[in-house]
């Protein structure tokens, strides 16, 4: 079944908006999303949380998920069934329902998590880093 509805097509959207991407790379964004360190730091949400309170959160953060993202779907398919071909983005979702108002809080919202996600990674990977390197990267601080 397909995401938007059958009567809309690519070449509706403006050219200044279309995206060249392709399956493959849609599928290599969705692979990278889920394996980042959300994933990578599963074990120690679960050893903090317990076997069934990590499952029972789990569980319950999934379908919350994938809830919203239906949500998502349906609305712009109504927005799209309204004549609105142009709506593209979330923040067009947005700017569709609230205004321009809602088209700013929409992608500050994105780039608020986006930005919260980028830290947490990199935390992630200084810790792994320095547990492997613990010696070498010693030497580098003191040098500093």
């Amino acid at each position: 079944q397909e995401l938007l509805p059958s009567e809309t097509s690519v070449n509706e959207v403006p050219a200044s908006r279309k995206k060249n991407s392709s399956y493959a790379d849609a599928f290599i964004n969705l692979i990278k999303s889920y394996t980042g360190s959300g994933l990578l730091g599963l074990p120690f949400a679960f050893s903090q949380g317990g076997l069934l309170g990590g499952l029972t959160v789990m569980i319950l953060v999934g379908f919350i998920s994938t809830h919203c993202m239906q949500l998502l779907v349906s609305s712009k398919r109504k927005i799209h069934k309204l004549g609105h071909t142009n709506i593209v983005t979330f923040g067009d979702c947005g700017k569709f329902g609230f205004g321009k108002k809602g088209f700013w809080f929409i992608n500050g919202l994105l780039l608020f998590t986006q930005f919260g996600f980028c830290c947490a990674y990199m935390i992630f990977i200084g810790k792994n880093i320095y547990s492997f390197f613990p010696e070498h990267l010693q030497k580098v601080w003191e040098w500093r």
